[in-house]
């Protein structure tokens, strides 16, 4: 924000230079970008009137005139400004003045045969601005030979300043006035309203309803009437160059300088240009188009909200007003709008039509809804003072109940404690009511703040324990090193088990990602999910920062792919990802309250395995790789017994359609279903643009930790030693190998320590529709040997309990 410095110390009447000031405000939490000077100060450069123009006798786009500067003789000065006239005041450099565009002072010289003395100057000879489309045209109740330096008060430091989003209060002259004079201790000089109103009031010309209240919750309006349009007196333009704003007339200069002023944004409307007599303030129409102050034909939707008369919307609200209801060299009557909108609309409608301004801007960061109607009456005493208008009775005034000051507890010793210092409570006072704050109550070490309206960034203690240090001054609290020093923390006992995952996937050979918790509905078109699927019913967001992040995921399948995607789109073929992440699912639909948010462990895998070498011959991942991953996650919560992998069926077929339907296991608990692995679908490979097949699992985590078992991380070896038996099974081939293990552990009992499956077979001596699994089972008892006896009871006994589920042994 460009600050002019003479306005700043009109209303904190200061005598630091721009450097000392703006130190103070950076220690203050507020960050001076630079220092510029509005013009460069020169002279002699003085007010000169045109008095005649003659074309140049050899020079067809040069003129002479005849300037009066104030002299007793006026000066002959040789120009080509394009909009020079007769009677115009503009700003003269005699001989000796430096302009900015000159690299030596301006003498007499002799244009083709014509003595020139002087210049007549546009705005980038004076250091102004960038504009050399014609000379600087100066007010015309200016007397010739006014010095221009003064007049304009060329050379006056303008400070640019970074308001940070949540200072919305600073986006103003006076509020950062205010800040200046708390911390200079002076008083805060307000500028005085004195307004006259006059019969009929406004409320019989204009009749103004809030259609939205949730995105309008407060508009004000009054009617001056009577108004002459004109040019701005030459302070108000000055102020408006210097805080880079271009003076367009006198209505709409006074909305332009009261937004700077005050931080509130206005719009004036031509009341005869508006319809019906009355104003709604109401969302767009679908497809509604509205052609704005720049020229440009908008197009808006649902979610904007517009200003409109009875026929058409005529401003889009907070953004910028509409071309058929501004302001005209004829209008006589005007329609003043002072409102408060809806911060996250504005924004929104701002960023959809690519369309930011001064007063979006204010709007954005949030702004204090009493803050209108104090504007539209200082708006209205400059139109009645500078425009020659009168001001209808009453202040139309549509607001929701407005939002009281909130009060806050403060402990000054706590003050102390936190920022390690010894302030008195006298002087905490002084800091914040210098501030706009109010101690309210006050009890023994305890008060009630009342924190002021335009301060919606305060809203805990530890905000009014940080404005105290402000005004403290950061600079003067002493560095201290920590009374007591801690020791470092461990994990808890849920960070330590999503670390046994993350282990076991990286041991697996899997690098972890982090994607956003935001998705996009894209992602289930591309997974084949149904319009009815439970994933589909995610929690949109009103605001969001794109339409690729509009929705919370259900799923973290859908930004694996996208990841594989990414990574194959820039040559990466081979890709092994795990990631550990939530998703958030509505309870119910529509929601109504906070969605359920499950911890889920998702893996991608694409190309070659991990960890292959030159050495091993090629292959591509398949589902035994991810299965792997699988195997090693229980094991590190010791669950491998706890849970079984089932092909999938067509009813989770459905669930999960973007899988291959003969390729993807279901993890199970019961009939509790714990997560998937297996192929990605091919018509969802080819909508994500892989192109090799991929891999993916996806487990849920708190259902497994649920079941951790403690793991035996060591245990004394054997004394005795173990006796090995083969055991070959005929299994249908729709048996999981998983189960049949876990039928021969349980048979088996504590005897049976370990057992390994060593041989697939198909083919002859085996039955159609089965399959031989071979193990290698291994017995070992703690306190002695066991003979070739009991271990042969043992294996009859499991071979009797396997014949039970229809496992016969391979003869």
């Amino acid at each position: 924000m460009l600050v002019p410095l003479e306005w700043l110390q009109e209303y904190a009447a200061v005598d630091w230079s721009a450097e000392e000031l703006g130190d103070k405000l950076t220690a203050a939490g507020l960050k001076l970008e630079n220092i510029h000077y509005f013009g460069i100060k020169t002279e002699p450069v003085v007010v000169g009137r045109i008095l005649t123009i003659s074309p140049h006798p050899a020079a067809d786009r040069l003129v002479v005139c005849t300037v009066d500067i104030g002299t007793a003789a006026p000066l002959q000065v040789v120009t080509g400004a394009p909009n020079i006239a007769v009677g115009i005041n503009v700003p003269t450099a005699l001989p000796g003045a430096k302009l900015a565009t000159l690299k030596e002072p301006v003498r007499e010289i002799t244009f083709r045969g014509v003595k020139s003395q002087g210049v007549l100057c546009a705005e980038d000879e004076l250091g102004i601005s960038d504009d050399h489309s014609g000379v600087m045209v100066l007010p015309p109740d200016l007397e010739p030979g006014a010095d221009v330096t003064s007049l304009l008060k060329l050379g006056d430091a303008v400070l640019d300043i970074e308001i940070y989003p949540n200072r919305a209060d600073c986006l103003s002259i006076i509020g950062l006035a205010r800040e200046v004079a708390a911390i200079a201790g002076v008083p805060l000089k307000l500028p005085k309203v004195q307004m006259m109103e006059s019969d009929p009031p406004a409320a019989d010309y204009i009749t103004v309803t809030v259609a939205a209240p949730d995105l309008c919750p407060r508009y004000c309006a009054r009617v001056i009437r009577g108004v002459r349009i004109g040019r701005s007196p030459l302070w108000m333009e000055r102020r408006l160059k210097a805080a880079g704003m271009r003076p367009i007339n006198n209505v709409v200069d006074i909305t332009n300088y009261v937004m700077l002023e005050m931080g509130q944004p206005l719009h004036a409307f031509d009341l005869h240009r508006l319809h019906d007599s009355r104003l709604i303030i109401r969302r767009a129409g679908p497809g509604e188009v509205i052609r704005t102050l720049d020229n440009q034909d908008r197009r808006l939707d649902e979610d904007m909200l517009v200003i409109a008369d009875g026929r058409e919307a005529v401003a889009v609200a907070g953004v910028m007003g509409g071309e058929k209801s501004e302001i005209s060299p004829d209008t006589q009557e005007i329609l003043l709008e002072s409102a408060t909108f809806a911060f996250a609309s504005v924004r929104k409608t701002s960023r959809k039509l690519g369309l930011r301004t001064e007063a979006s801007n204010r709007f954005e960061k949030g702004l204090d809804p009493h803050l209108a109607a104090a504007a539209a009456d200082r708006a209205a005493a400059l139109m009645a003072g500078l425009c020659g208008g009168q001001v209808a009775a009453g202040l139309i005034d549509v607001a929701e109940p407005l939002p009281r000051p909130q009060e806050i507890r403060l402990r000054p010793h706590r003050v102390n404690r936190l920022l390690g210092t010894s302030i008195a409570p006298a002087e905490m006072k002084e800091y914040l009511t210098g501030l706009g704050f109010a101690i309210c109550a006050e009890q023994e070490d305890e008060w009630t703040v009342t924190v002021p309206t335009f301060r919606r960034d305060v809203t805990l203690e530890a905000d009014l324990v940080e404005e105290v240090g402000r005004r403290y001054g950061y600079d003067r609290i002493p560095a201290t090193i920590p009374g007591e020093l801690s020791a470092p923390g461990n994990d808890s006992p849920r960070q330590a088990r999503l670390e046994k995952v993350r282990q076991a996937c990286m041991r697996a050979g899997l690098s972890e990602t982090i994607t956003y918790s935001f998705t996009t509905p894209r992602h289930f078109d591309k997974m084949r999910l149904l319009p009815e699927h439970p994933q589909r019913k995610a929690l949109a967001l009103k605001n969001p920062l794109s339409e690729d992040q509009s929705i919370l995921r259900t799923t973290l399948a859908g930004n694996l792919l996208e990841a594989l995607a990414k990574n194959a789109a820039r040559q990466s073929t081979s890709v092994h990802l795990f990631e550990i992440g939530a998703v958030y699912l509505p309870r119910e639909w529509p929601p109504e309250q906070q969605p359920e948010e499950r911890t889920m462990l998702g893996a991608a895998m694409m190309g070659e395995p991990p960890g292959t070498s030159w050495a091993q011959k090629e292959r591509r991942t398949d589902f035994y790789d991810l299965k792997e991953v699988y195997e090693n996650v229980l094991a590190a919560f010791g669950i491998e017994a706890a849970v079984q992998v089932t092909k999938m069926t067509a009813e989770a077929g459905a669930a999960y359609p973007y899988m291959h339907p003969g390729r993807t296991a279901i993890v199970q608990k019961d009939v509790e279903v714990l997560g998937y692995f297996g192929e990605v679908h091919p018509l969802t490979a080819k909508a994500f643009d892989l192109p090799q097949p991929a891999f993916i699992l996806e487990l849920d985590l708190g259902s497994l930790i649920a079941l951790e078992k403690k793991v035996p991380y060591m245990k004394p070896l054997p004394r005795y030693p173990a006796v090995f038996r083969d055991l070959a099974l005929v299994v249908p081939d729709d048996f999981p190998a998983a189960e049949v293990e876990a039928a021969l552990q349980r048979s088996g009992g504590e005897m049976l320590v370990g057992m390994q499956l060593f041989d697939v077979y198909q083919g002859p001596q085996v039955p159609s529709g089965h399959r031989s699994l071979a193990f290698t089972l291994t017995f070992r008892a703690e306190e002695r040997t066991l003979t070739d006896d009991e271990v042969t009871a043992i294996v009859d006994r499991m071979v009797k309990d396997l014949a039970q589920k229809g496992l016969t042994l391979r003869i």
